[in-house]
This record gives structure tokens, sequence and C-alpha cells, in this order.
């Protein structure tokens, strides 16, 4: 349920003034307000803070506006264990700035940047404030709230009737005093707020960079550790290389000493006795007397029979 009324600064236009969250709150709210930049030339960057963080969700929470440009804001009451009351006065704080274009022109910022470089000096930052109830509405839109009233029934003598009417008060209006008291008192909540944000931020920055440390210390123990590896398996790699070198070797010394015992087996069978070529000398005698005068011829051809055998036997 939204006002129709709006609040109106110079620079910007909030609409409207009062979110109404109507009961039952144990269920999601959904609501949102409007902001609209009343400058004809200048752009404002805006930033909404609430004095019940943990209890809304607003989107977007920071933004640029054009030049008579208007964003519409929501926000959505979640479910919490402390969920508000027709008492609570939970409200939302719109800070806005009025941005140049060479902060924004320089590229690569993100708004959160962008803003805490427009809002260096403290002072040019103004703020408006967007209040919220939590009370059912008739079919008027007028607020079911229950409201004491307080009148003065001591006869007073001197009094006349109209000054009578103008004695009585609510009793809920407050004074000029308790409005800057309960100001300063919003003031520092959304201070506390902004505090306590900013130290859950830096706590969960200071836990992800303990994490990427860790991980990266963990990366590059596994770098070291593929390394070690990798110079093992190069030393595994030359070693078999050498085994299998030897073996080669090995393979071809007993394949020659094979070839040798092979061979001088074979000499040992072809080898004549001393004995057998005694007992055949006579034999060649006798040949040699029968050839008689060609002896020449038969001793050659003799000679070229026992190297043909002995080159035969050697081939083989």
């Amino acid at each position: 349920v939204m006002s129709t009324e709006s609040s109106i600064s110079p620079l910007l236009t909030i609409n409207p003034a009062e979110l109404n969250f109507a009961p039952p709150h144990n269920r999601p709210i959904q609501n949102s307000f409007q902001v609209t930049n009343n400058s004809q030339t200048e752009k404002v960057i805006f930033k909404v803070k609430t004095t019940a963080p943990k209890r809304y969700s607003v989107k977007p929470n920071i933004g640029i506006l054009e030049p008579k440009a208007t964003s519409e804001i929501s926000v959505l009451l979640n479910i919490s264990k402390d969920p508000p009351s027709a008492k609570s006065r939970d409200k939302f704080q719109i800070q806005h700035v009025v941005v140049p274009d060479s902060l924004i022109t320089q590229g690569g910022r993100d708004l959160r940047e962008l803003w805490e470089q427009a809002t260096k000096d403290k002072q040019n930052i103004a703020k408006q404030k967007l209040k919220c109830s939590f009370f059912a509405k008739d079919n008027n839109n007028t607020p079911t709230k229950k409201v004491t009233v307080s009148i003065d029934v001591t006869p007073n003598t001197s009094a006349s009737p109209a000054h009578a009417v103008e004695d009585i008060k609510l009793a809920e209006e407050p004074t000029s005093h308790t409005l800057k008291e309960k100001s300063h008192h919003d003031d520092r909540r959304l201070s506390l707020s902004e505090t306590s944000n900013e130290s859950r931020s830096k706590e969960k920055e200071n836990k992800i960079k303990v994490e990427n440390d860790r991980l990266r210390s963990e990366r590059d123990k596994y770098k070291s550790d593929c390394v070690k590896i990798k110079e093992e398996r190069d030393q595994l790699k030359f070693q078999i290389d050498r085994y299998e070198e030897e073996i080669q070797s090995l393979k071809n010394e007993i394949g020659s000493t094979k070839l040798r015992s092979r061979k001088n087996e074979i000499q040992e069978t072809t080898i004549v006795p001393e004995a057998s070529r005694t007992v055949r000398q006579p034999s060649v005698d006798k040949i040699l007397l029968m050839v008689g005068t060609r002896p020449n011829i038969f001793v050659f051809g003799v000679v070229v029979f026992l190297l043909g055998v002995l080159l035969g036997i050697y081939f083989v």
C-alpha cells in the first residue's frame, strides 16, 4: 500500500513520502517508491539506507539519475524472527549528491567507487527520509491507527469555548525538541547500521582473502609436486632406456657366443684326425706311383677337390 503524499527537496522528489506494510507480517511484503531528479542539467547519484538492514531488501540501493529522470526503488519486507509491529518506526534515508560528468566519464568505475569519490566532502550530501507504517488501512485509504486524545476538562472560567477547543491536543503529537532527538536517534541508528554493514563486509573480505591465500598455497604445492613427479618420470625413463640397451647388448653377446660355439662344433666335426692321415698316406703314394709321368696334374686336382670340400664344410 502506497501513500499519495510525496517528499520534495530542491534536488530529489520521493513519491510516496511513506511506505505502508499492512499486516500480517509473517510473509514477504513487496512495496516500492520512486525517486525523481528535479535538476534540468545535473546528474545525481543516490544511495538508500535503512534503520533495519536485516529486515528489508532494497533494489537498487544505489544508482545514478539523469536530469529529470525517475527511478523506481523496490523494497521487500523479509520474513524475520523479529517482525515489525504497529509501533515500529523503521525509516529509509535517501542520500544523494550531484555527480560531475568528469567522474562518470573516467570509465571502469562502479557505482560504489563513484559514490565514494562523489561524497568525499560529506557536507555536500543531501538526505531525505522515508517513513514506514505497519497497520491496515480502511477503504478510504485512511490508517486505522488508534490515536489517544487528551482533553483538558479542568474548569476555566476565564477561557472562552473557542479557547477550550484549542486546548485539545493529540497525545502523540511530538514537540520540536522530541523531533530533534528522534532525528538524531535515527541518524545514529543509520550510522551504526552502516558501520555494522562495513564491518561485516570487511570481515567477509578478510575471510575470502584467507581462503584465497590457502587455495593459492595448495595450488603452488600441487605445482611443486607435479614438477617432482615429472623429474622422477624422466629419471625412470632414462633408466629404462639404459636397461634396454644393456639387454640388447647381452642379446648380441649371447648370439655371438652361440655362433662361435656352433662354428667350433662344425670345425671339430670336419677336422681329419692325424691317424687317418697317416693311414691314407700309403694310398696317396700308391696313387702317385700309378700316375707315373703325370704327378703334377693329379696333385693339382686333389688339392682343388680338397679345397672345395673344405669350403663347403665352412659355409655349411
